[in-house]
């Protein structure tokens, strides 16, 4: 929608073209993470481009799209395959952030599955307390007593290892001159073991593992691999899983990986390694595969990927068990700001939702007509739901083109959940958790009929925000009514605790969404009246610096006191903008990432307050806030941004807008330039 505000024409100038909705296009372009190869994109065989292998040959009118070579394939070939002991891809000891062992399996030792699981609950299940903590510790415990291989069950072995079938064929190969020698080295014996079994509980434990160590990675993401055959070398200081995760600097310069700039030969066959020119100085016995793979260095992703096998396997499923699956892959996908593959899970577990809410009456669950494990689960589903929206909206907030689930019809008349156990009393981290996510609910409410009685069909509806105050009434009336120690000043430092930020994050982005549409119309009006200039000693600006009026607007058919209203709710909604873009400023810095359940809405957001707030100051309504706290905004903002770069096309575009306003607002003249110059790429 900001787009549309002729205001911000020049900060768009040179960088994208007129009446691009390039977040639709930069998320809908990159493609999907291929979650076993390297890089992101589409399988070009759905049909509409020809030349699938089962169509090779056929004489029609279609060009048929060539097929890839084997030398090119990054997909990869997943966990199922039956590889020969030469297609076995070995993951560097010091390169498995994915959560792979130095053979290529999963690590699922006793002590990697505790310390990811307390990750989980330290960083995400205080932001979306939706699953039973007991019963996912029990579920871990029998995890780990069936699968872990230092449990004391001999027979347990980490998963994804050769099946029996294939007793003879090792993990390793010595390789001639002409290649591998066939049959096993001397002295090894045949690798057998047990494959995950694929039940949705399963699938939880794994997205709870790959969360734990997506989470517990501090320092900045790496996007995906860039071209088919970026070798992880020394150069590079990756740290294992057991030790702390070093600091990757993004280049400020690249959309892509840091690991991008690495350069490496070809890829050797259909496989996912290649024997490296960089390693023939090695001894023939000692080479082995360094080919990296986004499992490789995307923390977690190994654990994510066996999850959505098994999702894959059961997604007909509407049990609470598999909705609860789809929303931790929907938060495992957005921490790696994968708007469109998150979105894909939240409305798989919004689908299992409907469908469970339709099933009860959530309304009521009188005590002593139902069992207590009954009324635990309906809270579960309550739980569930009100995540699913929350995630939901965040997501539909960025991006306005997607098509809501529809499970938002039903929040009248669902009630809030209660603690899952009201028999037993919360210990107090816990009961804060329920207190806030009570309070994000309360906002997402609050939110959603702000956005459906001021921006339905994409309008801005001034004279409802003008003449009806009830939704500002309301948000007001929400932080009147919190506990003394969920308050706060709006002159207070932005707070250290995540759960505190969240909520001041949301509450002012409340704000500044209801007031948004009187700045934007006082905005666009021009000229400004002007007892009202004298009034609130405005300074005349430049002729060059007011916007075009873009339409006949009614500024003339305003009192004084309706005047008056408009400049009041104009500063509350710059006030609003500069609160909600540093709300995160006593957590988020240059050596720690930010830890949301949204990063790309967070991102996008603060973006978009920053362009608001520029507008303001090309405006008639300039000292509304002063010229240098907007540059130090858009600086502060287009760091944070940069950061998040390697992982985010769409963030990529917005840094090169924000440059591009940085120059307006210093009187620079915008150099012609694409997205692309803007990045020195």
């Amino acid at each position: 929608m900001l787009m549309d505000w002729s205001a911000m024409q020049p900060f768009f100038k040179d960088v994208i073209p007129g009446g691009t909705n390039y977040p639709r296009e930069q998320e809908e372009n990159r493609g999907l993470l291929k979650l076993y190869g390297r890089g992101e994109g589409e399988d070009l065989y759905d049909g509409a481009h020809g030349g699938s292998p089962a169509a090779e040959g056929a004489e029609d009118d279609v060009v048929s799209t060539p097929a890839p070579s084997p030398g090119t394939n990054s997909w990869g070939i997943g966990f199922t395959a039956q590889p020969t002991g030469a297609d076995i891809h070995r993951s560097d000891p010091q390169h498995n952030w994915g959560g792979l062992n130095p053979d290529g399996t999963l690590k699922l030792d006793v002590r990697t599955v505790k310390r990811l699981h307390h990750s989980y609950l330290s960083h995400m299940h205080p932001l979306q307390p939706f699953l039973d903590k007991e019963r996912l510790a029990s579920m871990v415990e029998k995890f780990i007593q069936r699968y872990s291989p230092d449990a004391g069950n001999h027979n347990a072995r980490s998963p994804f290892a050769v099946p029996d079938a294939y007793p003879a064929v090792p993990l390793k190969r010595k390789r001639s001159n002409n290649g591998p020698i066939p049959g096993p080295e001397p002295g090894t014996p045949p690798t057998r073991g047990n494959y995950i079994e694929r039940t949705i509980g399963n699938a939880i434990v794994l997205l709870v593992l790959g969360l734990g160590r997506i989470c517990e990675h501090k320092t900045h993401l790496p996007g995906p691999l860039g071209g088919p055959n970026t070798v992880v070398g020394s150069s590079l200081q990756m740290p294992s899983m057991d030790s702390p995760p070093a600091t990757i600097k993004p280049s400020p310069a690249s959309s892509h990986s840091t690991l991008a700039s690495i350069p490496s030969p070809g890829i050797d066959g259909a496989r996912l390694m290649s024997r490296r020119p960089s390693t023939e100085h090695m001894p023939t016995s000692d080479r082995r595969d360094n080919a990296a793979r986004n499992m490789d260095i995307t923390p977690g992703l190994a654990y994510y990927a066996y999850a959505v096998e098994i999702l894959g396997a059961v997604h007909g499923g509407n049990d609470l068990s598999h909705g609860q699956a789809g929303v931790l892959a929907c938060l495992y996908m957005g921490q790696l700001a994968r708007v469109l593959e998150s979105w894909g899970w939240i409305c798989y577990a919004c689908r299992v939702c409907g469908v469970l809410i339709d099933n009860m009456d959530l309304r009521k669950v009188a005590p002593g007509v139902s069992s207590g494990v009954d009324r635990r689960k309906t809270n579960l589903i309550k739980f569930l739901y009100w995540t699913c929206l929350q995630l939901e909206s965040d997501i539909l907030a960025e991006m306005s083109h997607l098509r809501p689930s529809g499970i938002s019809k039903d929040e009248e008349r669902i009630g809030l959940p209660s603690q899952i156990y009201p028999e037993l009393p919360l210990d107090p981290p816990e009961e804060m958790n329920w207190l806030y996510y009570s309070a994000q609910i309360q906002l997402r409410k609050i939110l959603n009929r702000t956005h459906l009685a001021l921006y339905k069909g994409r309008k801005k509806n001034f004279w409802a925000a003008l003449r009806d105050d009830m939704l500002e009434e309301q948000l007001q009336g929400w932080r009147e009514t919190l506990p003394a120690w969920l308050g706060w000043d709006d002159s207070d430092e932005p707070s250290d605790d995540i759960n505190k930020a969240r909520m001041r994050a949301k509450y002012y982005g409340a704000r500044y969404i209801i007031t948004r549409p009187i700045l934007h119309w006082a905005i666009h009006t021009n000229p400004a009246p002007t007892f009202l200039m004298k009034q609130y000693g405005f300074t005349p600006v430049d002729e060059n610096d007011s916007p075009d009026p873009s339409v006949n607007l009614v500024s003339d058919s305003l009192s004084k006191a309706s005047w008056h209203k408009v400049m009041m709710a104009s500063k509350r909604c710059v006030e609003s903008a500069i609160q909600s873009t540093i709300a995160f400023d006593g957590i988020e810095n240059t050596n720690q990432r930010l830890i949301v359940t949204n990063i790309f809405g967070t991102a996008h957001a603060q973006f978009g307050n920053c362009l608001v707030l520029a507008a303001v100051r090309k405006s008639w309504m300039r000292d509304l806030i002063p010229h240098a706290r907007v540059i130090a905004l858009v600086e502060r903002t287009i760091r944070f941004l940069r950061r998040l770069v390697p992982i985010s096309p769409t963030l990529r575009v917005d840094v090169a807008i924000l440059e591009n306003t940085l120059k307006c607002l210093n009187g620079e003249k915008s150099d012609p330039a694409s997205v692309d110059a803007s990045f020195g790429t």
